[in-house]
């Protein structure tokens, strides 16, 4: 049997105020809430491409203060439902890291590696 897991939600989550809203509506990652917002999202984003999910997990009280998403919990979810800490799946990025409204945003897949979700 073979099932998908998907899980949606944002990285930094912090949007504009509605009156700077409109000089900051462009995807362009400079428009994320902070620099420091982005720099945590980008950090996370090559943890994930190299499959680095326990890094991810132990730097969760760092990454908090940047306002993931309901708490990060749908990388979390997704995360438990194949391994945990000890998943090592590399993810592929299938969109630009990009700004919606001051939060981080990407789309990212990670493909059952062949000696399964742990090594």
């Amino acid at each position: 049997r073979r099932a998908v897991v998907l899980a949606s939600g944002g990285m930094s989550h912090t949007f504009w105020p509605l009156k700077e809203l409109p000089n900051h509506e462009a995807s362009d990652p400079i428009h994320i809430f902070t620099p420091e917002a982005r720099a945590a999202d980008e950090e996370r984003l090559e943890w994930m491409k190299a499959g680095d999910h326990r890094r991810i997990l132990d730097t969760l009280d760092d990454y908090y203060p940047h306002n993931p998403e309901a708490g990060f919990g749908h990388y979390l979810m997704m995360l438990g439902a194949v391994g945990g800490a000890d998943c090592t799946a590399p993810g592929e990025l299938f969109s630009d890291y990009e700004n919606a409204t001051g939060t981080g945003q990407v789309h990212v897949w990670f493909p059952r590696p062949e000696k399964g979700w742990a090594s």
